[in-house]
């Protein structure tokens, strides 16, 4: 876990094998291939006893005047929350805290009325806990790809192949999700 240029820079220099998260559109690098696992929805997230917990059909307006906690500039998810939200109402970038570290969000969310605009799989567990809940919003789609990164020279060792099978092998329900008892209605 860190900032995605430093970890991009070690991965260059050969300090790490591989990276795995969001993909970014173009690859930075010629350097670098990127193989995507899955797609991931970004949702906001709150506190479970947020005055907006709850609540059905949430829209951009019902959001206005809660602060926020988002990623740094230059990251997907920071990308879309700039197009979905900010661009709506660049007012809600005034008191934003920048944060990439899910502890540090967790405590910010749980200790105030903040949102985040976070992938709800990132914080299954606080969600699965009662810590934090995935509010109902109305929002246009966020969806990013989640993927793995490499040096388009590495060559993975064996137990690294096995690693990197067994990735592709848990990724699989993410990429091709069951459909829901609505999707299967609609198709028959």
């Amino acid at each position: 876990e860190g900032a995605y240029d430093d970890l991009l820079g070690r991965l260059l220099h050969g300090e790490l094998d591989m990276l795995i998260g969001a993909l970014r559109d173009p690859a930075p690098s010629p350097d670098i291939a990127q193989e995507q696992l899955f797609i991931t929805s970004i949702s906001v997230v709150a506190r479970s006893a947020h005055p907006l917990s709850g609540r059905p059909g949430l829209t951009l307006d019902d959001l206005h005047g809660y602060g926020w906690v988002v990623p740094r500039p230059g990251t997907p998810a920071r990308r879309l929350f700039d197009q979905v939200v900010a661009d709506q109402d660049p007012s809600v970038l005034r008191g934003v805290v920048e944060c990439s570290s899910q502890i540090v969000i967790r405590e910010l969310l749980t200790d105030s009325d903040r949102l985040t605009f976070i992938s709800s799989h990132q914080v299954q567990h606080e969600i699965q806990e009662g810590i934090l809940s995935v509010l109902d919003t109305q929002l246009p789609l966020t969806e990013r790809p989640i993927g793995i990164t490499t040096r388009t020279d590495w060559r993975p060792t064996p137990t690294q192949q096995l690693f990197l099978s067994m990735l592709r092998e848990l990724s699989r329900p993410l990429a091709n999700p069951a459909p829901d008892d609505d999707q299967v209605a609609a198709l028959l």
